[in-house]
């Protein structure tokens, strides 16, 4: 079907995949079951049958665009960047630098062999391994002889984590009181700005890779911001001045620098039956007036019946669960999902306190801006309990009941 279908051959094609979900569908009524009794495998066969099922003759080609980018897995990716990391993070010396870049050029050569033998790009491995793939060949930029002149990229990110060690000490024994602690940094890429959770006798910091930037008094204020845990309110200049940085544009350069080095290859707009790029310009034009300037859009590859969507301020990127990219759910699930998320582009966030809220009064008015969002909303909740079927009758009924759900997520912000 991939490598092309005739239009001739497209509905006796459809025809057979209905008749095999008829069959399963019939055989486990007579053995007093269900299809969600089946095996994983076939369960999941003959859920990507039924949504062929849906499918008009016309749109099996479709299914051919959806493929064109090919997807490629190469393994610890993410495990080799988090030892060199760990190496940086220790205050290595010069021998240590040198003897760090040449392993880390070795793994950057080895991943693009790899990606030349299976005739794609570095960009379309997943999205964790494509950072960690370009975090190091980002590091690994520097020659050796220009590594043993001066500091370097690999000698700034080492004196950078010795400064936020020092600053964040102080941090981590104020927000668990349990005594001084060891401490692990790492500036990695991601979708967060900081992240901390102790294990064991270590308190392990994620910091995102803007903080490689960061200033001394920078650090101070992410210090009373992480306080906050223990009831100790930041004053409202050190809030103030924390928001501006990571709202700065400098704090995204090196995330730019990144997506560079990938060329944007990992974002896919084209699903296997919906287009997120059509959902857009449609959402765009009928409840924005045109005036939302195109993120980059995505369909997440990792199923999920928790969170539906998701916005990444730092790169712009919108990403939508593939579970809705099925004929069977209402397109105006997914545009209603999609518009939820360009919202928090729109709204972004306000402080309160400390907090950063994302979901305000204002944000759940306009939310209700969306025709149909009730149902859209239940179909969510449909999703979410793990609905895998026929068109339940909810698709025709926007009178029946229910309490409408986070677009974003079935749980918390998606922002």
């Amino acid at each position: 079907m991939l490598a092309g279908l005739p239009r001739a051959v497209a509905p006796s094609f459809l025809a057979a995949a209905r008749k095999i979900v008829a069959r399963v569908q019939r055989m486990c009524i007579v053995k007093g079951a269900t299809v969600a009794d089946l095996p994983r495998p076939s369960r999941c066969a003959v859920s990507r049958l039924s949504a062929l099922a849906c499918l008009a003759p016309d749109d099996l080609r479709h299914l051919r665009k959806a493929r064109t980018g090919r997807r490629l897995r190469i393994s610890n990716i993410t495990s080799r960047l988090a030892g060199f990391l760990e190496m940086l993070g220790g205050d290595p010396g010069s021998d240590v630098l040198a003897g760090t870049l040449e392993e880390m050029r070795t793994e950057v050569e080895r991943i693009e062999r790899r990606c030349r033998a299976a005739g794609a790009s570095p960009g379309r491995l997943p999205e964790r391994s494509a950072y960690a793939f370009a975090m190091m060949k980002w590091l690994a930029g520097w020659d050796v002889e220009r590594l043993l002149a001066g500091p370097g990229r690999l000698g700034e990110y080492a004196a950078q984590a010795r400064l936020a060690r020092m600053h964040l000490r102080d941090a981590t024994n104020r927000v668990w009181g349990e005594g001084p602690r060891k401490i692990d940094i790492s500036f990695v890429p991601g979708h967060h700005i900081w992240r901390v959770r102790p294990r064991g006798g270590v308190a392990i910091w994620r910091l995102a890779t803007g903080w490689l930037k960061a200033r001394k008094r920078d650090f101070e204020d992410l210090v009373m911001v992480v306080a906050r845990r223990r009831g100790r309110q930041p004053s409202h200049k050190r809030l103030e001045r924390h928001r501006a940085f990571i709202e700065s544009p400098g704090f995204r350069e090196i995330d730019r620098e990144l997506e560079r080095l990938l060329a944007g290859a990992q974002y896919e707009p084209m699903g296997r039956f919906r287009d997120l790029g059509a959902a857009f310009e449609r959402v765009n034009r009928r409840l924005f007036k045109g005036r939302i300037a195109r993120p980059r859009l995505h369909w997440n590859g990792q199923r999920s019946e928790t969170r539906f969507g998701s916005y990444d301020r730092v790169r712009d990127v919108v990403c939508v669960n593939s579970v809705l990219d099925d004929p069977r759910v209402p397109k105006e699930v997914t545009e209603f999902v999609l518009y939820h998320e360009l919202l928090h582009k729109s709204h972004g966030f306000r402080l309160a306190g400390a907090r950063r809220m994302a979901h305000t009064r204002e944000f759940a008015a306009d939310e209700r801006r969306f025709p149909g969002w009730e149902t859209a909303s239940r179909w969510l909740e449909l999703l979410a309990a793990g609905w895998d079927g026929p068109p339940p009758e909810l698709a025709v009924n926007p009178n029946a009941g229910g309490r409408p759900v986070d677009a974003g997520s079935t749980r918390r912000s998606s922002a």
